[in-house]
Formats: C-alpha cells, sequence, structure tokens
C-alpha cells in the first residue's frame, strides 16, 4: 500500500490538504476502512496488526520519498561538483 499512496501522491503532483499529503492520506484511510470492513464480514477477520502495517507502509514509503525529494538537490550539487 505504501506504493499506491506513493503513486497516487506523484500523480497529484504532491498535493496537499494543509500538512497532511493527499495521496498518502487517501490510501490511509482507504485501507483503515476496508480494514474495519472485515470485522462485519463472516468470513474475514479485523486485525489491529494488519491495519497497523497497512498504515505504516504508506508511512514509511511517504516519508522515503520527502526524504529523497529533500536530498536529491543536495546529490545533484555533489555530483556536479565532484565531475569538474
Amino acid at each position: 500500500l505504501g506504493f499506491a499512496g506513493w503513486l497516487l501522491h506523484g500523480s497529484l503532483g504532491r498535493k496537499r490538504w494543509g500538512w497532511l499529503p493527499v495521496g498518502p492520506t487517501v490510501v490511509a484511510i482507504a485501507a483503515t476502512a476496508e480494514e474495519l470492513s472485515q470485522a462485519f464480514v463472516p468470513a474475514r477477520t479485523f486485525s489491529y496488526a494488519d491495519m497497523a502495517a497497512n498504515v505504516s507502509g504508506v508511512v514509511v514509503v511517504y516519508a522515503l520519498d520527502e526524504l529523497w525529494v529533500r536530498l536529491q538537490p543536495t546529490l545533484v550539487a555533489r555530483a556536479g561538483h565532484e565531475s569538474q
């Protein structure tokens, strides 16, 4: 689900609602709703661990993406400096 959040975040142009990133937030809400819905389906089981894993995946991939975006100008500048 982290990958889904990352794709949606990028496809929406990294849009935010205040401080919340839209793509990862939508995916996390959908994953939580899907896990909660399992409590009402007899053949399925609700699990806080599954819900936490889903949301954690979205958060970790988002954090890695933000780190990459913030470090990218520094990495490009270093690469240009080293090639001279």
